[in-house]
């Protein structure tokens, strides 16, 4: 599977541009843009290195009524393919989906027998009817793309429910032939073992414009990303205030946001924005010397992730200041610059010593990211190895 006149389905869990609008109108909450991302790269990757790909894509929105207001997702129809429809109630919703999935998969693979399946996440009406057509059609070679931690989780998947859904999706998954993971340690987690398997931490999209340059005098610091106590939020708002020459912008919501916006109001040199759009980000982007991430290396969560808020801040051409999580592999060490200790003190000493740096230094430092990323990790790049892994999946009933 080398690209041309290769053909695959893709199973999404993305928002095309009516469901974005839909999702936006009716979810109770925001379309998250990451997972939005991340599918378009690859499916432009695909496209880019000449793959025919057929998209059956399900809008990612919650149940009716608790997450959502409406009591149908409606299907489309695309030249490249569709968005399934359902009745959008817990339980039938899942069943529905992975119905109607089966039967428009099995519709394309009785007439292209070399079609291979790659579906994106560990989303159970995927995983399962993954399943089921290895078992009925064993020649078709399947993909899972899993990119989160979903194990151990012990501050965003602690629910006994959830844990037993996760045993059972994972061995559910043993009938996938492959797998595109974000690290090692989640490969060991699926327990893949022999089976073929890359780790694909991010796609970057080579069309991204750098943030404009700042002049490097203003020392501020931005960090946008959820406010929640175990990303390290609040040790890092707690650094800034023994800090008098720099400033700390910080955009986004969620737990800790009260306790940000009162150190706002008390200390000058913090300013909170509150959660802004993309655009309005960028703005705040173009302005700032510095990019920073508290987010602390502790918890299964960080061995089982890559922080795709690495990519954009290499992708933005900004000094990157973060601890090494250990989903983060040694070759992007180069371009980023670590703080070494969990406390907010070591952030404050850390930023200290940033500026204390030439600031032209560190912002070839973060320019040389950049070119790494949009080199090593575009569209196309990922989407080539994703095939020559697929190529090594072996069909043992073709071989009998």
């Amino acid at each position: 599977m080398s690209g041309q006149n290769k053909k695959i389905i893709f199973l999404g869990l993305y928002y095309d541009e009516e469901g974005y609008k839909i999702a936006s109108r009716y979810s109770k909450t925001k379309p998250q843009d990451q997972i939005q991302k991340w599918q378009k790269n690859l499916l432009k990757g695909f496209s880019q290195i000449g793959v025919d790909v057929t998209v059956l894509n399900v809008l990612p929105v919650g149940s009716f009524p608790i997450n959502y207001r409406k009591l149908t997702v409606k299907q489309a129809d695309w030249p490249n393919g569709k968005r399934i429809g359902y009745i959008d109630l817990p339980v039938l919703k899942l069943k529905l989906i992975r119905k109607k999935l089966y039967k428009e998969i099995i519709k394309i693979i009785k007439k292209e027998p070399d079609t291979a399946i790659i579906a994106y996440d560990f989303y159970q009406p995927f995983v399962e009817v993954l399943a089921k057509v290895k078992k009925n059609y064993p020649a078709v070679k399947t993909s899972l793309i899993v990119l989160d931690a979903v194990f151990g989780r012990e501050d965003m998947y602690d629910s006994k429910r959830r844990r037993r859904l996760g045993d059972y999706l994972v061995k559910v998954a043993k009938k996938t032939d492959s797998f595109v993971v974000a690290t090692d340690n989640l490969a060991y987690n699926l327990e893949i073992g022999e089976r073929p398997y890359i780790v694909t931490e991010c796609i970057a999209d080579s069309e991204t414009p750098a943030n404009k340059e700042a002049k490097g005098d203003e020392n501020i610091f931005l960090y946008t990303g959820t406010l929640n106590e175990f990303c390290g939020i609040l040790d890092l708002i707690e650094a800034f205030t023994n800090i008098s020459d720099a400033e700390l912008w910080v955009c986004g919501k969620s737990g800790c946001q009260k306790a940000v916006q009162e150190y706002a109001d008390k200390y000058e040199n913090i300013k909170y924005f509150g959660y802004l759009s993309s655009d309005e980000l960028n703005v705040l982007r173009d302005r700032c010397s510095f990019l920073i991430n508290p987010r602390r290396p502790t918890g299964t969560y960080t061995k089982n992730s890559f922080p795709s808020k690495t990519f954009e801040y290499l992708l933005s051409r900004k000094p990157a200041i973060m601890y090494k999580l250990e989903g983060i592999p040694d070759e992007y060490d180069v371009y980023l610059n670590y703080i070494t200790g969990e406390s907010a003190t070591k952030i404050a000493e850390e930023i200290r010593h940033i500026l204390k740096q030439n600031y032209d230094d560190l912002r070839r430092k973060a320019k040389n990211g950049r070119e790494f990323v949009l080199r090593e990790k575009n569209e196309s790049v990922q989407a080539k190895k994703i095939l020559q892994m697929m190529d090594r999946i072996v069909i043992k009933e073709k071989n009998l």
